[in-house]
């Protein structure tokens, strides 16, 4: 194979970036043949987010290793968990499947479950639609309030965990989208298994709690609002004369014409806030 100096210095300068440099808790050997990386597992680190459980007061509290999102610590219970905040096992949910690595010693044993979530507050938005002579009005109000009482980002309990509902456009055109006030991340699965011979009613101190992950590392969230707290009403207007002859009473939004419609469905996603997590 033929190079040219441009291009060997190219890939020299490629394969020089793609070296590792370091390894957490190993070393990385240089041979003539490749890197080899070693690492210890002995060394005793624990991933963003790995729990620890103790029973007090009644009930299980969920000690976190403390991760970030977006830079920023996360609350439990009214304290950063960098401080000692911890979450409350308290909504237990029933009768359910435990994963593969627990379903040798579940047999003949009670197992219930739990949902560690983190949350972020959201802006919600609200519309008033107006149509008049061929014209369509839209109006979008936003409210952040819920930034005023409610921690950046926060872990809670729950028994389940489910994605929130979103507005479909129709509702968004009716002016009656409800926005979920939160983003939420399904974080940990926290199991709880009864010993031998217990009846499963109550989780108390007997049973023993197992932690499922589903996030390992620190997080950012990005929202589709981001336009602070100073949150100035958004107003449009669709001819709607001019969309395939559409009659001028109350029109429903599937009878605009395609290309108008989208126009409408793409003014309405700029209205959402719904944010999305992921890992760095």
């Amino acid at each position: 194979m033929i190079f040219t100096a441009s291009g060997f210095n190219q890939m020299a300068s490629d394969l020089r970036q793609r070296k590792v440099a370091s390894v957490l808790h190993g070393e990385v050997k240089q041979t003539p043949h490749g890197q080899i990386i070693s690492a210890d597992d002995s060394s005793g680190y624990l991933h963003p987010w790995h729990c620890r459980a103790r029973f007090e007061e009644g009930a299980w509290r969920a000690t976190v290793r403390p991760g970030l999102v977006n830079g920023e610590e996360v609350w439990a219970d009214s304290e950063r968990i960098t401080r000692g905040g911890t979450v409350r096992l308290s909504r237990w949910n029933a009768g359910v499947f435990p994963p593969e690595a627990l379903r040798e010693i579940a047999q003949e044993r009670a197992v219930k479950s739990c949902e560690i979530l983190l949350l972020t507050p959201r802006i919600t938005s609200s519309q008033q639609v107006t149509f008049s002579g061929g014209k369509l009005d839209i109006q979008a109000t936003f409210n952040a309030a819920i930034f005023g009482s409610s921690k950046r980002y926060q872990l809670t309990s729950g028994a389940n965990f489910q994605e929130l509902t979103e507005p479909t456009d129709l509702d968004f055109y009716n002016g009656t989208a409800v926005e979920p006030p939160f983003d939420v991340l399904r974080l940990v699965t926290a199991f709880a298994m009864a010993p031998f011979g217990d009846d499963g009613e109550t989780v108390n101190s007997t049973w023993t709690i197992y932690f499922q992950y589903h996030v390992f590392w620190n997080l950012a969230h990005a929202s589709r609002q981001d336009m602070g707290l100073e949150l100035e009403p958004l107003n449009v207007r669709f001819d709607t004369a001019l969309a395939g002859g559409i009659g001028n009473q109350n029109p429903a939004f599937t009878d605009f014409a395609e290309i108008e419609a989208e126009r409408i469905r793409a003014w309405f996603a700029q209205n959402s806030s719904k944010g999305e997590f992921w890992s760095i």
